[in-house]
């Protein structure tokens, strides 16, 4: 299981260094994936949209 875990972890690592020298070198969709991956707050995609107001509503019950 640690050799598993091992070579995982070096399997990471590489795709990670790969990714991030094509982001350094120009490559945009490197540079796009590894903003919305690394800073989701200000460039993911899924910005929290604001909140809406709910207008009032009348609940009637009836036979209670």
């Amino acid at each position: 299981m640690d050799a598993i875990k091992k070579g995982l972890a070096e399997g990471i690592h590489k795709v990670s260094n790969a990714l991030f020298e094509k982001a350094t070198q120009g490559n945009v969709t490197a540079m796009i994936y590894s903003l919305k991956v690394r800073d989701r707050e200000n460039w993911g995609e899924n910005q929290s949209e604001p909140l809406r107001e709910i207008p009032p509503m009348q609940i009637v019950l009836t036979g209670v």
